[in-house]
């Protein structure tokens, strides 16, 4: 976890670059600091670099190669207390199965996505 900054540290993580920098944007809006990937390859790698730097591993289910789901396996099993939240485009798939993470349909709010953030970040 993120010990050296006062706001919040996420890792954000979409294939699709105006999806990316649009995300990125407002979450800077909302006061967090935002490290930006553009796969799920990076993600990991950025991940495993660097792993108490990130409050929050937010990544796109449907991403080629390595999807969300597996970024979140993977990190889950080296890192089991990382909060986690994958983003799906897929209505059909708002509720996580056991053991996955909590999910974020898209597109969302500003007040859905406020509200999630709040509740992952607030937990301990």
């Amino acid at each position: 976890m993120n010990t050296t900054h006062t706001q919040p540290c996420i890792l954000l993580a979409d294939d699709e670059a105006i999806l990316l920098r649009t995300s990125e944007q407002l979450l800077t809006f909302l006061g967090y600091e935002v490290v930006t990937a553009a796969n799920g390859h990076e993600a990991l790698d950025m991940f495993f670099r660097n792993p108490d730097r990130f409050d929050l591993v937010m990544v796109d289910d449907q991403m080629p190669y390595v999807t969300g789901k597996e970024v979140c396996r993977k990190i889950h099993e080296l890192q089991p207390e990382q909060k986690l939240l994958l983003c799906s485009g897929h209505a059909a798939e708002d509720k996580p199965a056991a053991g996955e993470p909590p999910k974020l349909t898209k597109p969302y709010t500003i007040g859905e996505l406020v509200h999630i953030l709040q509740n992952l970040l607030e937990t301990t």
